[in-house]
C-alpha cells in the first residue's frame, strides 16, 4: 500500500505541476477515494496547488475533513470543514462530515444543528436522517431516533447504513423479529460489507444461537480481516462454545489492532482462564488494570483467578477494588465472602453473604455457605436453617 499511496502522489504531483487537465481529473478522484490516506493526500495536494476554484476548493476540503474524520482524527477534520463551509455555506455534505466528527468527540449539541443545517438544504438526505438519528440514540431518545433510521429508510430503502443503525436499535430493546429484518436487508444489499454480518451475527449470538453467529463473524472477518468489533465478537463467541483456545486467538488479532484497550485484555485473559492458563490470565488482567485503573471486570476476574489459585489475600483486595467501584455487584460480593469464609475469616465473610441473599433469597450457593459460616461462629440454628433452605432449593448442593 505504501508505494501504491507514493507513487499516486509523485504522480499526482508531477501532473500538476505540468497543469495537466486530465491528470487534475485523477487528483480530484483520488481526493474522493474511499481510502483515507490516499484521499488525504490528493486533497492536500490539490488544495495546496492554489489554483482551485472556490467551489471545488470547498469540496476538497470537504473530502480531506472526511477521510481525517474517518481516521479518528476529528479535530482536524473539523479545521477543514469549517473551512468548506466559509467557501461554501450550502454544502451540505461538509456538514454531514462535520456532524458527524462533533458526534463522534461527543458534542451531540452541534452535531445535530450541522445535521439539521444538511437537512435544511437536502429535504431528502437519507444518511442526514440516519447519522441524526444515532445521536438523538446516545442522547436517550429512542422516539426521536427511531423516527430517523425510518424516514432515512424510507427515502432510500438501499441505505446499507440506515438499516444497521435501525436494527441496532431495535437488537438493544430485544425486538429481534424486526432487527433480523433490518440485518438481512443489510446482507443482501452488501454481501461484501463485513459490518452488515458482524451485526446480525451479534443479534443471533444475543438469542443463544451461536453457530450462526459464528457463521456471520466468520463471514465478516473474512471480507474485513482486521475488523476489531468481528474479531472480538468472534473470541466471545468461540469462548461461550467452549473453545477457549480459539478465542485466544482472536483475541489476540484484535489485541493487535488496538493494544491500549483493557478490556479486550480481560476478554483474552478470561479466555486464558477458560482454558485453565491462570498465569497468562493474570498477566492480562494486570494489562488491563494498568491501562484502566477503573475497569471493574479486570480486577473481579483477576480476584477470581488469584481465588482459584488459592490466594485468598490478594483475592480479597482485587474484590475489595471491583466493590469499591461498583458495591452493588452482588455476584463478587458472594465471592469475596467465599474467599474470606475459606481463609478462615467467617465473620468477614457473613456481610457478603447477607448482601447476596438480599438481593436473591433463593440463592441456594448462598444460603449453604452463609450456613457453613454461621456453623463456624456457633450459631447453630442459625446455620441448621440457612443449610435446609439450600437443599430444599438444590437437593444436591454441598454434596
Amino acid at each position: 500500500m505504501r508505494r501504491v499511496v507514493w507513487g499516486l502522489v509523485s504522480i499526482i504531483g508531477l501532473s500538476l505541476n505540468a497543469a495537466s487537465a486530465a491528470t487534475h481529473e485523477e487528483a480530484s478522484s483520488a481526493c474522493a477515494n474511499s481510502d483515507p490516506d490516499i484521499a488525504i493526500i490528493a486533497c492536500s495536494v490539490l488544495i495546496e496547488s492554489g489554483g482551485e476554484a472556490p467551489g471545488d476548493l470547498s469540496r476538497d476540503l470537504n473530502n480531506r475533513g472526511g477521510a481525517y474524520s474517518a481516521k479518528g482524527n476529528y479535530d482536524l477534520a473539523i479545521t477543514d470543514l469549517d473551512q468548506s463551509i466559509k467557501l461554501d455555506s450550502e454544502n451540505a455534505g461538509a456538514y454531514i462530515n462535520r456532524g458527524n466528527s462533533y458526534g463522534a468527540k461527543k458534542e451531540y449539541d452541534r452535531a445535530l444543528e450541522d445535521y439539521g443545517q444538511a437537512l435544511r438544504i437536502h429535504p431528502q438526505d437519507s444518511g442526514a436522517y440516519s447519522a441524526r438519528g444515532s445521536v438523538f440514540e446516545h442522547l436517550g431518545q429512542p422516539e426521536r431516533a427511531i423516527a430517523d433510521y425510518d424516514q432515512a429508510v424510507s427515502l432510500n430503502a438501499d441505505n446499507v447504513s440506515a438499516l444497521i443503525s435501525r436494527g441496532a436499535y431495535y437488537r438493544s430493546r430485544g425486538d429481534f423479529d424486526h432487527a433480523m429484518a433490518d440485518f438481512d436487508s443489510a446482507v443482501r444489499l452488501r454481501p461484501d460489507f463485513s459490518p452488515a454480518f458482524d451485526n446480525r451475527g451479534f443479534a443471533y449470538a444475543i438469542q443463544n444461537q451461536t453457530n450462526l453467529a459464528l457463521e456471520d463473524y466468520n463471514q465478516a472477518v473474512k471480507l474485513n480481516p482486521h475488523s476489531l468489533t468481528a474479531l472480538y465478537h468472534r473470541g466471545l463467541a468461540y469462548a461461550v462454545k467452549g473453545e477457549p483456545d480459539r478465542a485466544v486467538l482472536d483475541f489476540s488479532r484484535a489485541l493487535e489492532l488496538a493494544p491500549t484497550n483493557s478490556y479486550l485484555f480481560v476478554s483474552r485473559g478470561d479466555a486464558y482462564q477458560d482454558a485453565g492458563d491462570y498465569d497468562q490470565a493474570i498477566s492480562d488482567y494486570d494489562s488491563a488494570v494498568m491501562l484502566n485503573g477503573e475497569n471493574v471486570g479486570a480486577f473481579a476476574n483477576r480476584g477470581t483467578a488469584f481465588a482459584i489459585l488459592g490466594d485468598y489475600p490478594r483475592a480479597i483486595a482485587d474484590y475489595d477494588q471491583a466493590l469499591k467501584l461498583k458495591p452493588d455487584l452482588d455476584e463478587i460480593a458472594l465471592d469475596r465472602g467465599i474467599a474470606y469464609a475459606r481463609s478462615g475469616h467467617y465473620d468477614r465473610a457473613l456481610p457478603d453473604f447477607d448482601q447476596a441473599i438480599r438481593v436473591n433469597p433463593d440463592n441456594a450457593f448462598a444460603l449453604y455457605n452463609r450456613g457453613i459460616a454461621k456453623k463456624a461462629l456457633g450459631d447453630a440454628t442459625g446455620a441448621d436453617a440457612d443449610i435446609a433452605k439450600a437443599k430444599s432449593i438444590q437437593p444436591n448442593i454441598g454434596r
